[in-house]
């Protein structure tokens, strides 16, 4: 059964057996509201007017919170009210406000802030904005702050976006920011919420600092490769591994950002290559972009592997395997020495990497263009490089 409750303008609406964690907040005005209906795997708020606002369209909401409660699956339930049974076709869907005006404003919008305020959440601050992605920074009401993805679902493939949303719930690793729950906004856009990370990305980390040691870019890095082999051991390839989706939540590296992730499987649990191309240019392997060209298929896991290459150089070195805006190369060119495998050394490169001859052995290892002989993610860690004294 279903129990309603009021906050402001937004109804919460809770399964019979929680009376506590919200399934859905949904913006409504009470006093045209009449009650929640069910009709077969939909969900939908009835109003004085007689028409219905659809709030879940087929999709079940399966919720894990923080007390590590039994998923709740809501459309197994029934509604509150015994109603005659409705035809879909025959319910009035009402002119709804777009989920732009909603959502994709700056963070003073008043709707955004009711939403989340139905989760006991109140956004702080402007958000960061993606390709098809808002990151808000929102706390709850004892102040604990919390990260909110919203993906546009319209905007963005709707294949990836569901996986993101399902493996970013499964994965617990101390190395990757935990997602807590998942659900759809009116079906057209997607919202996460996470941990929030006080440090901010890698990218800011190597951008504020002229200087990273040995030492600490060693202790991220092999945090970073941790998080990997954890996702490669359940089987998951992250497929876009780079320093804008390293947080840095108190010194620690996690990895977030599992737009690209896949589970390389057929439906009979069998391993299967991959045959799209994704992620950054500049962290791309090799055999991604003879996939562009020919069609080939490659290993997502492996693929993996040289990213992280690209990623340890960036993080060494702060600059990118083929450094190309400084060199003044185009996208193509670069494409063109991925495949010819031309990595640019300039002397001063070549010169720090003959001083810490680790370091350029377990780069070469990790990005030779030569999959059979790439190092795999479980080998890493066991590289003389990591030996080293703290």
């Amino acid at each position: 059964a279903y129990s309603c409750r009021y906050s402001d303008d937004v109804i919460l609406v809770y399964d019979g057996k929680d009376s506590q964690s919200p399934l859905i907040a949904q913006l409504c005005n009470r006093e045209t509201f009449v009650q929640i209906i069910s009709s077969g795997p939909d969900l939908y708020i009835q109003f004085k007017t007689g028409s219905a606002q659809p709030i879940y369209n087929g999709f079940k909401a399966s919720y894990l919170f923080e007390s590590n409660q039994t998923n709740l699956h809501l459309m197994s339930s029934q509604s509150t009210t015994t109603i005659s049974p409705i035809k879909i076709e025959n319910i009035q869907i009402p002119q709804m406000e777009p989920v732009e005006d909603l959502l994709h404003k700056d963070e003073t919008t008043e709707s955004s802030r009711k939403f989340l305020r139905g989760f006991g959440l109140s956004i702080a601050g402007e958000p960061i904005r993606g390709g098809f992605s808002r990151v808000y920074k929102a706390n709850s009401r004892d102040s604990r702050p919390f990260a909110v993805k919203v993906v546009n679902v319209r905007q963005n493939d709707k294949q990836f976006v569901d996986q993101e949303m399902k493996i970013s719930k499964e994965v617990n690793h101390p190395n990757i920011m935990r997602t807590y729950r998942t659900y759809r906004l009116y079906n057209r856009f997607a919202v996460m919420i996470s941990d929030f990370a006080d440090g901010g990305d890698l990218v800011g980390l190597l951008d504020s600092n002229l200087y990273l040691s040995e030492r600490h870019i060693r202790a991220l890095f092999s945090q970073i490769v941790s998080a990997v082999v954890y996702l490669h051991d359940i089987g998951v390839a992250h497929r876009d591994i780079k320093p804008d989706n390293v947080l840095i939540d108190r010194g620690v590296a996690k990895l977030c950002d599992f737009g690209y992730a896949y589970r390389p499987f057929d439906r009979f649990g069998r391993p299967v290559l991959c045959r799209k191309a994704c992620g950054t240019l500049d962290y791309q392997s090799p055999e991604q972009f003879v996939c562009l060209l020919k069609g080939t298929a490659f290993d997502p896991f492996v693929s993996d592997c040289y990213s992280l290459g690209a990623l340890l150089f960036m993080m060494t070195l702060r600059q990118f395997p083929f450094d190309c805006q400084h060199l003044n190369i185009d996208s193509n060119k670069q494409i063109r020495m991925h495949l010819k495998k031309q990595m640019q050394f300039s002397a001063r490169l070549n010169r720090i990497l003959r001083d810490n001859r680790d370091v350029l052995s377990i780069l070469k290892q990790l990005m030779t263009p030569d999959v059979d002989i790439r190092i795999r993610s479980s080998q890493i860690l066991c590289h003389p490089w990591f030996m080293k004294q703290i």
